[in-house]
C-alpha cells in the first residue's frame, strides 16, 4: 500500500505547520477528520479540499458534504472566473480516495475550514512510499496553533488595517514557494511519532 506525506502550511497563520501522512485508499474525510482533531477546532463546520494545478488553480472541490449543486445552475452560471464554486467539477469526500486524486510528489491541494469564517492551508504531497502498516492516517510532526486565529476570526477580533491579523486567501494574489521556509523549520516542530513516522502513542 501506498503512504503520502504532506506538509500543511499557511500565510494566514505563519508559524503553523504541520505534517500528516495518509494510505492512498483512505479517504479525504479521514484527512479532514484527523486534521480538525488535532487542530482542535469544531467538527461541524463545512470544509472543502481544492485539487490545483502548479500554480495554485483550482481544478477539483472535494466538499466535506454533498452541496447537491443543481447542473443547471452551473451550466448557466455565466461568471467565467476559474475560481467560481459552478466553474469546476465537485466529488465529496468520503466517497474520494487520497490515491484518486493525488497522483505524485508535488501535487498540490488547498484547503478551506468553514466557509463563513474561513482558515485556508497549501497542503503539498512531499513523498510516497510503500508501507504495510495500518498505523494512518497519522500526525507526524506540527508546529504553531490554528486555534486562537480561528478564535479571533470568530469574534470579528481582526481588521484589514492591522497586517497581523488574519488575510483571507480567497482573494487574488500570488504565491512564491520561495518564500516557504518549511524544511528550514522542521527542527522546531513538535514530534508526535516515533523514528518510523508512525504514531503509536498520541493521545489528543
Amino acid at each position: 500500500m501506498k503512504a503520502f506525506k504532506f506538509k500543511i502550511y499557511s500565510e494566514e497563520v505563519e508559524d503553523f505547520k504541520m505534517v500528516i501522512e495518509i494510505l492512498s485508499d483512505q479517504t479525504f474525510l479521514d484527512f479532514h477528520d484527523l486534521f480538525v482533531e488535532i487542530c482542535r477546532l469544531p467538527d461541524y463546520e463545512l470544509a472543502s479540499f481544492y485539487k490545483c494545478d502548479d500554480s495554485w488553480n483550482k481544478e477539483l472541490e472535494i466538499s466535506l458534504i454533498d452541496m447537491n449543486i443543481d447542473e443547471d445552475r452551473r451550466d448557466d452560471d455565466d461568471d467565467d472566473d476559474d475560481e467560481s464554486i459552478f466553474s469546476i467539477p465537485i466529488q465529496v469526500m468520503e466517497n474520494t480516495t487520497i490515491g484518486s486524486v493525488v497522483k505524485h510528489v508535488g501535487d498540490k491541494l488547498y484547503y478551506v475550514y468553514d466557509y463563513a469564517n474561513s482558515i485556508s492551508l497549501f497542503v503539498e504531497c512531499t513523498d510516497i512510499t510503500e508501507t504495510e502498516s495500518d498505523e494512518y492516517p497519522v500526525c507526524i510532526l506540527k508546529k504553531g496553533s490554528l486555534e486562537e486565529a480561528y478564535d479571533r476570526r470568530l469574534s470579528g477580533d481582526f481588521t484589514d488595517d492591522n497586517p497581523d491579523d488574519i488575510k483571507n486567501l480567497f482573494s487574488d494574489r500570488d504565491y512564491n514557494e520561495d518564500d516557504n521556509d518549511f524544511d528550514k523549520e522542521m527542527d522546531d516542530m513538535e514530534y508526535y511519532g516515533d523514528d518510523d513516522g508512525i504514531d503509536d502513542s498520541f493521545d489528543y
